[in-house]
């Protein structure tokens, strides 16, 4: 256990914001802290393991080729997943259709430029001030299929209804964010990723704090954020901070901060604002094949069911020998708020069983419900703050600042470096220093050469639970 309780950096939670922020300021040589609650990294994009089945918390296929691998690539990591193929599918009518190659795939890509094209040029098809996604499609078209794969690709990318989503936000992820990113499945699950991006922040001398919990933080008498009480073995201990990123949520890093620290409007907007949305996710298991395409599939009529993977045609470690492990997931009605959770899972299993014929034989492993105080997302998209605070020296990271139209981790991504970014604008003289201690200048040396980085590279344990 580290004696040292100084600081440059807090990062409080090692979700995915929490743990890119915290690799970027280590590697660009702030002395981090990275304090988590629970016993493993991840956070909501996690991974627990039953009877030698991988099964994840949250967030299922890393996208690549986006702020995810900038990060990485930034600090030395290793970024280590395979990519299905097709990535992909659309089901209508019983037929999967892949939308992300072949001539589906190029009209789609096709179909989305046109679409940016027209809505530069021909004004009356922009969305209006305040209109919904449903609202805007239904301008053009009520056809029960497109409503029905709007619905659950909506539901799929941003864990709300097209009732709820922006117009605008919606148009600007599908032209200009990038739909249909690419993307793959981690070997052993969503956590080998983050442990991977855990060993290199460790390399560059990040310290982590696992089973402890900030209870507050402290201020200076310039209103600034100093220090911090942390619960860390049962046993609260103070620790001092030049600067500090919460990657707990705006609601949350509130209640650490207090109510005389922050201006009375700030306080008013994070709780008015706050509004969680809500995942349920079945995880099943077959020693039969239930399904045939390798990766996604979005569903165009369903009762609540939005997409389902299949891990193991791509990922075999994730399951023990001979078995085959899917997730079905479902945004529930309403998506923010109470609902009825039992009827919920229900209206999932009735999908379940009629698109995966098989279903009712198989292996339940796990409903992970993600609501409340473990939301799906911490802000709706579109009902995000902004990513610093009224406190100069405190900022938040992760999916309740998400910027304008981005989704899932690769948003946690983004959401770090333009945090780090600020930070070191702010406070360059840590990243100009030269005289790093000893210790620091190898890892440094030991991470100076790239990693070559691979999307489609071989899990060398022989089981999950052996990568962490």
């Amino acid at each position: 256990m580290s004696d040292n309780l100084e600081f440059d950096a807090l990062v409080i939670g090692a979700g995915a914001g929490g743990l890119f922020t915290a690799a970027l300021l280590a590697k660009r040589g702030y002395r981090t802290l990275l304090v988590e609650r629970l016993g493993e990294v991840g956070g909501r994009a996690s991974t627990r393991y039953k009877d030698g089945f991988a099964v994840n918390t949250g967030a299922l296929g890393i996208e690549i080729g986006t702020e995810t691998e900038e990060v990485f690539n930034e600090v030395g990591a290793r970024l280590i997943v395979r990519q299905p193929s097709p990535g992909i599918v659309c089901r209508v009518s019983g037929k999967d259709i892949n939308i992300s190659a072949g001539l589906p795939g190029m009209a789609n890509r096709v179909a989305i430029k046109l679409l940016r094209l027209a809505l530069h040029v021909i004004p009356p098809l922009q969305p209006r001030t305040g209109e919904s996604s449903h609202a805007w499609v239904t301008r053009f078209t009520n056809n029960p299929t497109v409503l029905g794969l709007l619905h659950n690709f909506i539901g799929s990318i941003f864990a709300t209804t097209p009732h709820l989503l922006p117009a605008d936000l919606f148009l600007h992820y599908l032209t200009t964010k990038g739909a249909f990113k690419q993307f793959g499945f981690p070997p052993g699950g969503t956590v080998t990723v983050w442990q991977e991006l855990l060993t290199s922040y460790k390399r560059h001398g990040g310290e982590i704090w696992l089973n402890a919990q900030v209870q507050q933080l402290s201020f200076a008498a310039d209103g600034t954020v100093n220090g911090a009480t942390v619960n860390r073995d049962g046993i609260p201990r103070q620790l001092t901070t030049k600067l500090t990123v919460s990657d707990i949520g705006p609601q949350a890093t509130l209640g650490l901060c207090g109510d005389a620290n922050l201006p009375a409007d700030y306080i008013t907007t994070v709780k008015r604002q706050y509004q969680p949305s809500a995942i349920i996710t079945i995880y099943f298991a077959s020693t039969t094949p239930l399904a045939s395409f390798p990766g996604f599939a979005c569903f165009s009529s369903t009762r609540r069911l939005c997409y389902a993977a299949n891990f193991t045609q791509t990922c075999p470690e994730n399951s023990p020998p001979n078995w085959h492990v899917y997730c079905g997931a479902s945004v529930p009605q309403p998506c923010t708020g109470d609902f009825n959770e039992t009827n919920e899972i229900e209206l999932l299993k009735a999908d379940l069983l009629d698109e995966f014929p098989g279903f009712a034989q198989a292996r339940i492993l796990d409903v992970v419900v993600t609501r409340d105080e473990w939301p799906a997302q911490r802000a709706m998209a579109g009902a995000d703050l902004p990513n610093e605070t009224p406190i100069a020296n405190l900022w938040n990271v992760g999916d309740g600042v998400k910027e304008w139209g981005s989704a899932a981790t690769t948003a946690c991504a983004e959401t770090a470096i333009l945090v780090a970014a600020k930070i070191e604008r702010a406070y360059p003289w840590q990243v100009a220093q030269a005289a790093l201690e000893p210790q620091q200048q190898e890892h440094a040396k030991a991470v100076s050469q790239p990693i070559p980085q691979s999307h489609a590279v071989d899990h060398t344990s022989s089981s999950p639970k052996e990568a962490l």
